[in-house]
C-alpha cells in the first residue's frame, strides 16, 4: 500500500475517471483529419463558428460571408474559438479544439462525479461520470460536434454545483455563484432562465439560515447579491447587440421563433394560450416537447 502514490490512495475514484477519459480520447488527438471532418465536427453550426472566428480574427468583424454582420451565435463559445482559430492553419485549430473539447467533457465528469458524490457511494458516482462521460448518446450531443453543447454542459454542472455548496453568509460565495451563472447565460443563452431560477432555489433552499441576521434582510441581500450582477451581465449583453448589430437578440433565435409560426416546424410553435404550452408535457406526440430529445 504504501508503494500507491498519495494522490491515487486518497482519490482513487477521481484519479482512475481521469486516466481512463484521457486515455480513450487521445487517438483524437492525432487521428487523420479526414476523420475529424466526418466523425467528429460533423454539424454545419459548427462551420458557421468556425467561419465566423476565423474572419473577426482576420479583421473581417462578425461575419459569415465577410460582408453581412451577425450575432446569430452563443457568445462565450464564440470568444474562445476567436484566438483559435487565430492560428493561421486549417488543420491545427481543429486538434486544438478537439483538445478543448475533451478537457471540457472531463471536467463536466469530474464535476458530476463531486456533484452525485454528496447523495450516493463513490462507486455510483464514478459510474455516473463515466456514463456521462462516454455513453455515445450523450458523447455525440456534448463533446462531438464543434458546437457550445460541451462548454454548456460543463458550466450548467459547475452552477449546480455552486448552487449546492453555497452558503448565503458567505458574500464572496454567493457572488462567486453569481458569476459563474452569468457565465452559463452566455454560454448558452436560454440558460438565463436556468440562473434565475438558481438563484430563487439558492434563496429558498436557505429561508433561515442560522446566523444570516433578519431574515428578509438577509434574503434581500442575497437576491441583491446574486441577481444584480447577473442582471447587468444580460443587460450588457443586449446593449452590445443592440450596438453593434441594431437588435437586442441574435437574429438566430429570431428566425427559429419565425420558423415556428410554419406548420411542420422542428422548432415547436409559439403557444397562444396557456393550455396550449402545459398540453406539450403531456401529449403523445414524440416530436415536441421536451420528450422529443429522448
Amino acid at each position: 500500500m504504501s508503494k500507491i502514490p498519495p494522490l491515487l490512495r486518497k482519490h482513487p475514484y477521481p484519479v482512475l475517471l481521469t486516466v481512463l477519459i484521457l486515455l480513450l480520447h487521445l487517438p483524437v488527438l492525432f487521428a487523420p483529419v479526414n476523420y475529424l471532418l466526418s466523425s467528429w465536427f460533423n454539424t454545419d453550426d459548427a462551420f458557421y463558428y468556425f467561419v465566423t472566428a476565423r474572419n473577426v480574427a482576420t479583421g473581417h468583424g462578425f461575419t459569415f460571408d465577410g460582408i453581412a454582420r451577425t450575432n446569430g451565435f452563443h457568445p462565450l463559445w464564440m470568444f474562445l474559438l476567436i484566438p483559435i482559430f487565430a492560428i493561421p492553419d486549417l488543420i491545427v485549430p481543429l486538434r486544438l479544439l478537439a483538445a478543448v473539447l475533451i478537457l471540457l467533457n472531463l471536467g463536466t465528469a469530474l464535476l458530476l462525479y463531486r456533484l452525485t458524490l454528496r447523495h450516493f457511494s463513490p462507486g455510483i458516482a464514478f459510474l455516473t461520470a463515466l456514463a456521462f462521460s462516454l455513453l455515445r448518446i450523450i458523447h455525440s450531443e456534448t463533446t462531438k460536434g464543434g458546437v457550445e453543447a460541451g462548454l454548456n454542459v460543463f458550466l450548467v454542472v459547475l452552477l449546480l454545483n455552486r448552487l449546492a455548496e453555497t452558503d448565503i453568509r458567505n458574500l464572496r460565495g454567493v457572488l462567486l455563484t453569481s458569476v459563474i451563472a452569468s457565465q452559463t447565460f452566455l454560454a448558452r443563452l436560454d440558460n438565463v432562465f436556468l440562473a434565475g431560477f438558481g438563484g430563487a432555489w439558492l434563496i429558498l433552499k436557505q429561508w433561515d439560515a442560522p446566523g444570516a441576521g433578519h431574515p428578509w434582510r438577509a434574503r434581500f441581500r442575497v437576491a441583491l447579491q446574486y441577481f444584480v450582477p447577473l442582471a447587468l451581465v444580460v443587460v450588457a449583453y443586449m446593449t452590445w447587440n443592440q450596438i453593434g448589430f441594431g437588435t437586442l437578440t441574435p437574429v438566430s433565435g429570431q428566425i427559429k421563433r419565425w420558423w415556428g409560426t410554419l406548420p411542420n416546424s422542428p422548432y415547436g410553435f409559439p403557444p397562444k394560450r396557456l393550455s396550449n404550452y402545459l398540453g406539450q408535457f403531456v401529449t403523445d406526440d414524440e416530436s415536441i416537447g421536451p420528450w422529443a430529445i429522448l
